[in-house]
Parts: structure tokens; C-alpha cells; sequence
């Protein structure tokens, strides 16, 4: 990421970090993806908040994504909520705000709230090392990379700004990826 001329973390750094954590094959390692997805949401939130602060829809989100994780609700009314949640976003994509980095921020939690929800990142993509965030299907990546984008910009405008870029990534690779981690470990150890 240091070493890229855009400051990205490309597609496939992120599946070898999602795989090496263990995200579909362990409880510690699911539940580690979905607390860094609610962290990852709530770290771009305010970017929503400003744009949108009559609309608590991804606050609401995100609150429902930490409750599944918490195991404050249930699943069937996480995929409730996910799917209305998508459905909105679907129709927000389709408008001029569908272009903003709030929308971005928006959807980062509708994403996280997938993820926690154990619907895997990267699900049935073949990434080469090469792949870029701009070819894949907007709907089948990660939280990460819409709250990069919603964080610094889109990668497909033509100037995002890449020191905030830069900035996200070591948030999310310095402190994000440990909290999650120790977060994970902290509510296992104690059931």
C-alpha cells in the first residue's frame, strides 16, 4: 500500500488478510471479519451523518450489524433488515447521490451488516494480484474498500485525494485489524 502511486490496498491483499484471519472457517475468525466491518462503518459514519443527518438509516445499520455480533438480536431480523438496507442503496445508486462519498459511507454499512452476518467478502471472485477495486462488481467487494472510497474518494474519479487514501489504510491495517482481533478473542474467552 506504502509503495502504491494511489495508496491502495488492492483486492487481493485483502482476501489473503480476510483468509488469514479465518473468515469462513472458524467462529474466532468470522467473528473477527465482522467486528472489523463494524468498525471499518462506524470509522466513516460522520462522512453519512453530514450529507444525511435526518436519515439514521446507517446509523441504524451499523447498530444492527454490533447487534448480531453482540448476539442482541436475531438473524432473521438482521436479514430483514439487510435486505430493506440493500434495497434503498440499490435505489440511491441509480440517483446523483449515488455518486457521493456519502453514499459510499452509506453503503459500507450496509456491507458491514452483510459481513457480520457471515456473507464473506470476495464471495465466488477470483482475484488475480493485479485486480483493481475499479473492476470489480460494486457489489461484491468489502467493507473496506467503500469506506476507503467514502474516506478519500472513489478510485474511479480521477483525483481522489490519496493522502487521506493512505491515511484509511493504515488506520485499517494499524489499528482496525487488532481491534477486531482482540475484540473477537476478548468475547470467545469469555463464553
Amino acid at each position: 500500500m506504502l509503495q502504491h502511486p494511489e495508496h491502495q490496498l488492492p483486492p487481493k491483499a485483502r482476501q489473503r488478510i480476510y483468509n488469514a484471519i479465518g473468515q469462513k472457517d472458524d467462529v474466532r475468525g468470522s467473528r473477527t471479519c465482522g467486528y472489523l466491518a463494524c468498525i471499518t462503518a462506524r470509522y466513516v459514519l460522520p462522512v453519512w451523518v453530514e450529507a444525511m443527518a435526518h436519515d439514521s438509516t446507517v446509523e441504524n445499520t451499523i447498530h444492527t450489524a454490533e447487534a448480531v455480533w453482540l448476539h442482541t438480536t436475531t438473524t432473521e431480523a438482521a436479514d430483514k433488515k439487510l435486505e430493506r438496507d440493500w434495497n434503498y442503496f440499490e435505489q440511491l445508486a441509480s440517483t446523483p447521490f449515488g455518486y457521493t462519498n456519502a453514499f459510499l459511507a452509506g453503503f459500507s454499512a450496509v456491507k458491514a451488516l452483510a459481513e457480520t452476518l457471515n456473507r464473506t467478502n470476495f464471495r465466488d471472485v477470483i482475484l488475480a494480484a493485479s485486480s483493481t477495486d475499479r473492476e470489480l462488481d460494486p457489489w461484491s467487494s468489502d467493507t473496506a474498500k467503500y469506506a476507503a472510497s467514502a474516506f478519500s474518494g472513489p478510485v474511479w474519479v480521477p483525483l481522489p485525494d490519496y493522502s487521506r487514501r493512505k491515511t484509511f489504510w493504515e488506520w485499517w491495517l494499524g489499528s482496525a485489524i487488532p481491534a477486531a482481533w482482540r475484540a473477537a478473542n476478548v468475547e470467545i474467552n469469555s463464553n
